[in-house]
């Protein structure tokens, strides 16, 4: 009960302990039932035991006055001085730190818990006040004894790492190092497994001191070839150092070492150098080493949980926790590579490992989203929160779940609860403006005049902290508001102040560089592009912002730079944007944002049926959201291909497909629009224009005029000289619409 901090349950047990025949002093003290002899340290551990409880449920005076009564009862025994011990840890719960040093201070140098005294006073000196003097003097205190260990010196050696002091810890670990060679020489101890080398790598590369550290651990190795933590640790270094091909003949080396080994122990060291070996592969984009890898360690783990079957349950317990976790990162790398059938069997399978992998549940769920099998991602969501009613992400993908099931009320009700009850859950925020712009009401106001969700709750979260302005959080989720609502100069200067804080920075410098990268800005397919050009400043602040991204992968690194060539719009920029998107398929043929890069330069290049091809790819790989943008803009690109060839009906599927998922999305409204304009339709093509002008913001002066001439052509005059009116305002000198909608309106409808 202790171990597992149940207070109360313990309490009864030492409790009904203490009253048994002979625990407690007085006439009979010692003898237990029958007369037999009660143990003094199984007396004295009742004793303290019940004063921990009680001083951990805060019964301050039944702690303090069992203390004393063992003090009483135990004085000038074997016990007396761990007694003191527990008297100074519950003098610390109270509060009174003084005490409790004086007391540690009482247990005289030889006395069995000298030891234990010094290190509980270093941890006060350390913890209560902040006095690294004293607390290395503790430790120190060990080691200048007339016969200091091997123990005593790694304990300061470890201390001197706790204050980030590497190089008085490698001083003090090669001490020990030499007098446990002097020991083994001398045969008072065995020469087994030793700490000690990990432990000198582990400072020499706290000290950056790289190639000592390497060639330390070399020696190790050589020295204790079957010591797996050894090649575990400098394996690890190579890799950190971008050094992969030293990094696996490491592992290649001890997996060897261990083919002359057997049982247990072999075959967990083995899983541990073939999951290192597994992320070597990873950093060095040997994707299918990777996969590889990850199969065997997989089957290696299933060999393990064969061999612990009848062992602890606790022991089981763990195994089954590590075979989870490959299945977790195998099913996830091949969800990555599109192989979404044998990802789900995975991530069921981590699942049987262990029944509460937060991590499996959540991505067999978001699985299961994207397969639009809504009801088996809602029991994966409701299963997690049985067992944890706070998860975020799970609350989160509840809501989706409802809005994928047409349930936008409730979807939305759902996040507006979680942000009423904590205003300034940035993260609930985000989310509800991602699901509000998709449902259709990213709006300022309704037609009622009330304020939309979004801009509500914005100044609902302002309001109810008086740092929200200082808040990155805020400023994100304001800028991502901003940006949905197309307005996008106030959006950058509103990420702007979240791109330098470590939780929403990344995020803000991707959408920053969305903003300046958007390809809707790419001239019309008729342009005759330039041979050459100045960068234009859009794509300059985007590769500046790019070089900020130093935990991005390199592959979404080297598309942002493709992109950022084809937003440059010369012959030489776009042709080399291509190069570089070809690249990324070369190695990952299934990348959306590669293969939408890539159709882009070829329709600029006048290449429209191969780019057909790519997008016709892209239609028919299954919809996930973490592409989602991707394949909106790529359903879009093949949608105005097919109006180009009079493909009416592939356009318009292609559409409702786009507004599926997203409702706001202005160009699928649009090319909607121009469908029903050509079919000259044009009371539908206003009808239409009017969900692209509502969701523009009635920002873009080219719907605008295009609204403006469907309500011309559809007779509804007085509409289209007020839309006139907006976009006049917006661009005074927009071309042709005053003289060709304008006028001509006003003229039909004068007497």
């Amino acid at each position: 009960h202790q171990r597992m901090a149940e207070w109360p349950q313990a309490l009864k047990v030492l409790e009904s302990a203490m009253a048994l025949p002979g625990v407690k002093g007085g006439p009979g003290a010692g003898k237990g039932k029958g007369g037999k002899p009660v143990a003094l340290d199984q007396r004295a551990a009742i004793y303290l035991n019940l004063a921990k409880v009680h001083a951990e449920l805060e019964h301050t005076p039944e702690a303090t006055k069992i203390i004393q009564d063992a003090r009483a009862e135990f004085q000038g025994s074997t016990v007396s001085s761990q007694i003191i011990i527990v008297d100074a840890e519950i003098s610390l719960k109270r509060g009174d730190v003084q005490s409790a040093l004086v007391l540690l201070k009482s247990v005289s140098r030889g006395d069995p818990y000298y030891l234990k005294a010094r290190v509980a006073t270093a941890s006060i000196h350390l913890n209560h006040r902040n006095n690294k003097k004293l607390y290395i003097r503790a430790y120190e205190d060990l080691v200048d004894a007339e016969k200091p260990t091997i123990s005593t010196v790694c304990m300061l050696a470890d201390a001197y790492m706790r204050l980030q002091e590497p190089e008085k810890a490698v001083e003090q670990l090669q001490r020990a190092e030499l007098m446990e060679e002097k020991a083994i020489k001398d045969g008072l101890i065995s020469s087994g497994p030793s700490e000690l080398a990990g432990k000198i790598g582990k400072a020499k590369v706290l000290m950056h001191k790289f190639t000592d550290a390497i060639e330390y651990y070399k020696k190790a190795v050589t020295k204790q070839p079957k010591h797996v933590w050894l090649s575990l640790a400098l394996a690890d270094l190579h890799m950190k150092l971008g050094r992969f091909p030293d990094a696996i003949s490491v592992i290649d080396a001890a997996l060897d070492q261990l083919k002359t080994q057997e049982g247990l122990e072999m075959l967990t060291s083995r899983s541990k150098l073939i999951l290192l070996q597994a992320q070597v592969h990873k950093r060095a984009g040997a994707v299918d080493q990777y996969t590889k890898s990850l199969l065997s360690a997989r089957d290696n783990h299933t060999t393990i949980l064969a061999r612990v079957r009848g062992e602890a349950a606790e022991m089981v317990k763990q195994q089954r926790k590590v075979a989870a976790n490959i299945c977790q990162e195998l099913a996830r790398h091949l969800e990555d590579t599109k192989k979404y059938d044998e990802a789900l069997k995975l991530y069921q399978e981590a699942l049987r490992h262990d029944e509460r992998h937060a991590d499996a549940m959540m991505s067999l769920a978001r699985l299961h989203m994207d397969r639009e099998e809504l009801d088996e991602a809602r029991k994966q969501c409701t299963a997690l929160l049985l067992h944890d009613l706070e998860h975020e992400t799970a609350t989160m993908m509840l809501a989706d779940i409802m809005f994928r099931s047409n349930d936008f009320d409730e979807a939305i009700r759902y996040f507006a609860q979680l942000l009423e009850l904590k205003p300034n859950n940035y993260r609930a925020l985000e989310q509800l403006i991602l699901l509000v712009r998709r449902a259709g009401r990213l709006v300022e106001k309704d037609r009622a005049g009330k304020l939309g969700e979004a801009p509500r709750f914005l100044r609902l979260a302002e309001k109810a902290s008086p740092r929200a302005e200082l808040e990155a959080g805020f400023h994100y989720c304001k800028g991502l508001y901003a940006r949905y609502s197309r307005n996008f100069h106030e959006a950058l200067s509103e990420l702007n102040q979240a791109r330098k804080d470590p939780e929403w920075g990344s995020k803000a410098i991707r959408h920053m560089i969305d903003i300046y990268l958007d390809p809707d800005s790419l001239p019309p397919v008729t342009t005759i592009l330039p041979a050459s050009g100045p960068e234009p400043e859009p794509v300059r602040m985007a590769r500046q912002l790019r070089s900020e991204l130093v935990s991005e992968k390199p592959v979404k690194i080297a598309l942002l730079a493709a992109y950022e060539l084809l937003l440059s719009v010369n012959k030489v920029s776009v042709e080399g944007s291509l190069v570089k998107f070809t690249e990324v398929l070369t190695t990952d043929p299934n990348n959306v944002s590669a293969l939408l890069g890539s159709s882009y330069a070829l329709v600029l290049l006048k290449q429209d049926a191969k780019a057909r091809n790519h997008l016709k790819r892209i239609s028919k790989m299954q919809y996930n959201s973490e592409e989602a943008e991707e394949l909106e803009k790529s359903y879009l690109l093949l949608a105005d291909i097919y109006v180009q060839s009079n493909k009416n009906d592939l356009a318009q599927e292609l559409c409702r497909k786009c507004l599926t998922h997203n409702k706001s999305c202005v160009k699928a409204w649009e090319i909607q629009g121009l469908i029903y304009e050509k079919e000259a339709s044009f009371a539908d093509a206003a009808q239409v224009y009017e969900m692209a002008w509502k969701f523009d913001n009635q920002r873009s002066p080219a719907v605008g005029f295009k609204l403006a001439f469907n309500y011309l052509k559809a007779k509804r005059f007085l509409d289209a000289i007020n839309i006139c009116h907006i976009v006049l305002a917006v661009q005074p000198d927009y071309p042709k619409i005053k003289k060709e909608i304008l006028d001509k309106a006003r003229a039909a409808i004068r007497p």
